[in-house]
């Protein structure tokens, strides 16, 4: 039985496995995007934005970049690592976070120091922490925006390396 039950757990169904009562803070969201139809539901906790109806998903367990992003796509054709256009939505990112600190979708993978969205648009808001982007040790090409910071962001490692064990981070998908 558990080995039906667990990916479903994984993927946040727990509190319609187990009943949970609509007042438990494990409850997904069940607000959904005006267009999808879809419960906002996975990671750990999760948030409609109510200006444009996308659900934003928080995981704790930490994952390089590319291991974020197959599971944000694992969530839809219009899943992906979280694009942040708006102050609104960066707020929204940063309570949903907490104090920790967490990948979003944004790179300068392409021309360093030209950052991008995941999906190849320029920026329309900056929120660097003070002294960012800085490229520290020649190897910081993802964004993580940091809820102890306020929401600030901070250039880091995409994944660990031989001489390098950062990289692996929480993160926040986005579903459109």
């Amino acid at each position: 039985m558990w080995s039906r039950v667990l990916p479903l757990l994984a993927l946040g169904g727990c509190a319609q496995i187990f009943e949970i009562e609509s007042t438990s803070k494990l409850q997904p969201d069940a607000r959904m995007a005006p267009d999808s139809g879809q419960p906002c539901i996975g990671g750990e906790a999760r948030e409609v934005d109510p200006t444009t109806g996308s659900c934003f998903m928080y995981f704790t367990t930490p994952m390089t970049r590319d291991a974020a992003r197959s599971v944000c796509s694992g969530f839809g054709p219009t899943a992906h690592l979280a694009i942040i256009k708006s102050a609104s939505e960066n707020a929204l990112v940063a309570r949903l976070i907490g104090m920790d600190h967490a990948f979003i979708g944004a790179s300068d993978d392409v021309t360093e120091g030209t950052f991008l969205w995941d999906d190849g648009t320029p920026f329309q808001l900056t929120n660097w922490n003070p002294g960012e982007p800085n490229d520290a040790g020649a190897n910081e090409d993802c964004v993580e925006i940091v809820g102890a910071a306020a929401g600030k962001w901070n250039d880091v490692p995409c994944a660990p390396t031989p001489t390098n064990t950062l990289g692996s981070y929480s993160f926040v998908c986005q579903r459109d």
